[in-house]
């Protein structure tokens, strides 16, 4: 029986902070909260800084997006990043403390950013060691299902080469692969007894080296489609907030890619095609349906007759000369929804471009010429006559 554990490693979501009360270092300090605020940024955020709970890390924070669609750019102007820090991610319930992190200073949840989850070991399912595994392999005796890009590091010497780590990825991975020695990394970079605890809880023998496979998974993995139905399952927050359900994942992952088969040649000696090669077996997928993938669910797709009329109704809204401006602006908004680029199409018979977004599609429907636009002064007149009957918060994403 092959001992393991399996956890999260790395969780990081996407939020949004109130308009009107910034998220800031300030903001948690008078929450209680002990604050570390570190002196520069990120490439995305102008502030980062690490919460303390209970004298430990809890959740880093990235708030003050650079790049903010107030001013052209890609993320709203209230848009934040939380990652859980690691120690916290190895309790049962990190999900959970992130939920009521959330909800306790009304933080609105959008979206995964990154997922690292992992099983620790130290064989594999029949007791194939892992460093001989992968020397195997970089020998030419398996091959791996999935075509992708290798990096091993290990160290050579007079004797003998010793790899202590393989991974799998190219720059448009949705799901990047590792396979390395977690306690030479632990004893390298830093120990970390929660990891530990873990190990023994498992059943694991601390004394001989555990190996860690690894899968980090970006934002594009946002969903599991059904091979059989087409149906898809949303992945986010619920799908990592039990123990059950990161089995399910990590072993769904890992018969994806973390596939390996035997090399076999034929009398030729040309390698057979993978499809026909026998599996190498490293874990069980006992009860794990094959025909459930991951997949990006994307919301720009051609439109059905169904979206066609709820466009066709809605832009009739838009037009109409007679409506007040609120109800006009609403039925806009709504249109955003439908992903509205690839819906319109049928205009000018392709998507538009990011000028005509700016340009085109205001004047179509309000019939403004681009002084709304650039003119402070009009954009407030306009401001005034939608007035209160529409949330003021989506102003900035309006598209003039």
């Amino acid at each position: 029986m092959m001992r393991c554990c399996v956890n999260l490693d790395w969780l990081q979501c996407r939020v949004e902070e109130p308009l009107d009360s910034p998220r800031d270092v300030l903001y948690f300090e008078r929450a209680g909260y002990k604050v570390v605020l570190r002196d520069y940024g990120t490439p995305l955020y102008r502030e980062m800084f690490t919460i303390y709970q209970e004298g430990e890390e809890f959740i880093e924070v990235r708030r003050d997006p650079i790049s903010r669609q107030s001013d052209g750019g890609i993320l709203s102007d209230n848009s934040m990043h939380l990652r859980l820090c690691n120690r916290t991610c190895y309790f049962e319930d990190a999900i959970q403390q992130l939920r009521q992190f959330c909800l306790a200073h009304n933080l609105y949840y959008m979206n995964l950013s990154r997922v690292d989850i992992c099983c620790d070991f130290n064989e594999f399912l029949h007791g194939d060691n892992p460093r001989n595994f992968i020397q195997s392999y970089l020998e030419g005796h398996y091959c791996k299902t999935r075509i992708t890009q290798i990096a091993a590091h290990g160290q050579d010497s007079d004797t003998c080469r010793i790899w202590n780590s393989i991974s799998w990825a190219s720059k448009t991975s949705v799901v990047r692969t590792k396979l390395y020695n977690k306690s030479i990394e632990m004893r390298q970079v830093k120990r970390k007894p929660y990891i530990i605890d873990h190990w023994r809880a498992a059943g694991l023998d601390v004394n001989r080296d555990v190996w860690r496979v690894e899968f980090s998974i970006g934002s594009q993995m946002n969903s599991l489609m059904n091979a059989k139905t087409k149906e898809f399952t949303e992945v986010s927050l619920n799908s990592y907030d039990t123990r059950e359900k990161l089995w399910y994942m990590f072993h769904l992952l890992a018969s994806r890619y973390f596939h390996f088969k035997h090399v076999r040649y034929d009398e030729k000696g040309a390698m057979i095609r993978k499809a026909r090669l026998p599996d190498k077996i490293l874990f069980s997928y006992k009860d794990m349906p094959d025909y459930v993938v991951p997949a990006h669910l994307t919301a720009a797709h051609d439109p059905n007759r169904t979206d066609r009329m709820i466009i066709r109704r809605l832009e009739n809204i838009a037009t109409d000369n007679d409506l007040a401006m609120s109800f006009r602006v609403a039925a806009w908004n709504i249109i955003r929804v439908f992903d509205s680029m690839v819906m319109r199409k049928k205009w000018i018979g392709r998507p538009l471009t990011e000028f005509e977004q700016k340009e085109f599609y205001p004047k179509k429907v309000f019939g403004y010429d681009e002084s709304w636009m650039i003119d402070p002064e009009k954009r407030k007149e306009l401001m005034e006559i939608v007035n209160q009957s529409i949330d003021t918060k989506i102003w900035d994403e309006l598209p003039f």
